[in-house]
């Protein structure tokens, strides 16, 4: 029967811990370095090494959801 309980909150400890993953929400603009270009859209953004990632809006916005908190690199 101890076996049996200790067994129960091994899972519970494992399964609650990848509940508990921490993710960001990335948002920003992507622009033009030439002075008075502006906003760029239809810009493709992602996280590097995984599938994240977005389009550029009209306006050059774009947000990335669920974003793994060791992401560095877009």
């Amino acid at each position: 029967m101890k076996k049996l309980f200790l067994l129960i909150v091994l899972f519970v400890f494992i399964g609650g811990s990848s509940a508990w993953a921490q993710t960001k929400v990335i948002t920003g603009t992507v622009t033009s370095s030439i002075e008075g270009e502006g906003a760029i859209p239809g810009v493709s953004v992602s996280v590097a090494g995984t599938t994240i990632g977005a389009i550029t809006a009209v306006d050059g916005k774009f947000t990335l959801p669920n974003v793994p908190q060791s992401a560095t690199t877009l």
